[in-house]
């Protein structure tokens, strides 16, 4: 692999004797890891081996095509770099046996450590889970519906919108944008795109996101802060800019026993080598504030894009125990809490997506959400078992030649997980699974 040469001068510099080892493991080949959901993949087996810092996590020995296997569309599990997944090891250690009851996860996309976080509150608080990008926006509500929880809600803000909600949030985690060298050995092509430049042009990014957010962190809350890249201007400089302003304090990781990973003694903070773990290179740093940031003076902005209804029932979903909201296309139900938190802040944030949708809206029509289907505390009493074959046809977007006892709208599922719906008329399945999740390539 032809690696940038101011990288590779950068790298000499820092890793010393260590460079020559980190340059060689440009050359091995990386597999792939996957977090289990702790429901939904308590059935899976992986062949791989356990990640030390993380119960659910595992190594894999070999590549795997996951866009083909029906466990992934059910949310089964996710595929995550196993550096990445050190979040639940640092959470874990910060909360021990209690829960934060407003996590904010800043620069979302594509959902792995919103999706994380959602295991590790175990549906208690409410995760703002925020991405500002559109389509990127669009990548996240996707995957966070397969997972299947609904103490979440997305926004699509820029970082200074939430400079608004002062002192309310228990934690922050900020995944900023970065230059992306962990990401060489995985995406060659990344290479191309780094330069001193760029790496100069993400440090000015990333202080410019902190700086918005964490007027928003509640005294005494953590803000958790990683990125994919070695740079100590994208890492350790960022962390000493927030000690400097006399507000935060560092928190050190236990990480004995976690064999691999290099730990700065100056900024206790914690880097993943591709020569030391199995990952791809990734940092983190653990702070919490010790005293008030007053919010930047910036001109609020209102997205009046939600608005509550009146509860309504369906055939496919009559509980109606909560509220009830009209989300862009959809309807939306919320638990109190969620409810209370679109009250004081709904205005100031651009909610894509709340709690439960119950159900999607075309042209004044009614018909069952993909995410109630994948949510988990969705009991439906009518759903039709697929096999492997069926199943990769009915996520293809296909109807199945299958003439089911109940007539309507039903579930379909795959080794007890369920995938999404179909309406059943005589003789066939009409297939339901929204358009943009289907599997595209041949199979």
């Amino acid at each position: 692999m032809q690696l940038p040469k101011d990288f590779l001068s950068n790298m000499s510099t820092c890793l010393g004797d260590d460079y020559n080892h980190f340059i060689e493991s440009f050359d091995v080949k990386q597999y792939p890891s996957i977090r289990l959901h702790p429901q939904k993949g308590k059935l899976l087996q992986p062949e791989g081996n356990k990640i030390a810092w993380e119960p659910n996590g595992y190594q894999l020995l070999d590549t795997k095509q996951f866009i083909t296997d029906p466990f992934w569309h059910a949310g089964a599990y996710y595929v995550q770099e196993s550096s990445s997944m050190f979040l639940g090891h640092v959470f874990r250690q910060i909360f021990k046996n209690n829960y934060p009851k407003l996590v904010l996860d800043v620069c979302a996309a594509p959902g792995g450590k919103s999706t994380h976080l959602l295991d590790l509150m175990e549906n208690n608080g409410i995760l703002i889970s925020n991405e500002i990008l559109p389509k990127r926006n669009i990548i996240l509500k996707e995957n966070l519906c397969r997972w299947g929880y609904e103490h979440a809600i997305i926004t699509q803000n820029d970082p200074k919108d939430f400079s608004g909600i002062f002192e309310k949030i228990d934690l922050i985690v900020v995944d900023a944008p970065c230059s992306g060298e962990g990401l060489f050995r995985k995406e060659p092509l990344a290479t191309k795109e780094w330069s001193l430049k760029h790496v100069a042009a993400c440090s000015v990014r990333q202080k410019d996101i902190l700086k918005h957010v964490v007027p928003a962190l509640k005294i005494g809350g953590y803000l958790l802060y990683s990125t994919c890249t070695f740079e100590p201007s994208e890492n350790e400089h960022q962390m000493q800019h927030l000690l400097q302003s006399g507000c935060f304090e560092v928190i050190e990781i236990d990480i004995n026993g976690l064999a691999g990973i290099t730990e700065n003694k100056e900024i206790p903070s914690y880097h993943f080598y591709p020569h030391k773990t199995f990952g791809s290179g990734f940092y983190m740093a653990v702070l919490r504030k010790t005293k008030e940031i007053h919010p930047l003076n910036e001109q609020k902005r209102y997205f009046p894009n939600i608005k509550k209804v009146p509860t309504q029932v369906f055939p496919w979903y009559s509980e109606g125990y909560s509220q009830q909201y009209n989300i862009r296309e959809g309807i939306f139900e919320v638990r109190a809490d969620i409810a209370d938190l679109i009250t004081s802040f709904g205005n100031t944030l651009n909610i894509t997506y709340a709690g439960k949708q119950i159900a999607d809206i075309d042209q004044q029509q009614y018909t069952p959400s993909a995410a109630l289907a994948l949510c988990t505390s969705y009991n439906n009493d009518t759903s039709i078992a697929l096999n492997n074959q069926e199943a990769l046809a009915y996520l293809q977007g296909l109807s199945l030649p299958i003439d089911a006892t109940n007539k309507g709208w039903n579930v379909v599922t795959y080794s007890g997980l369920a995938l999404g719906w179909v309406k059943a008329v005589p003789g066939r399945l009409n297939n339901s699974y929204p358009k943009p999740w289907r599997i595209k390539k041949r199979i």
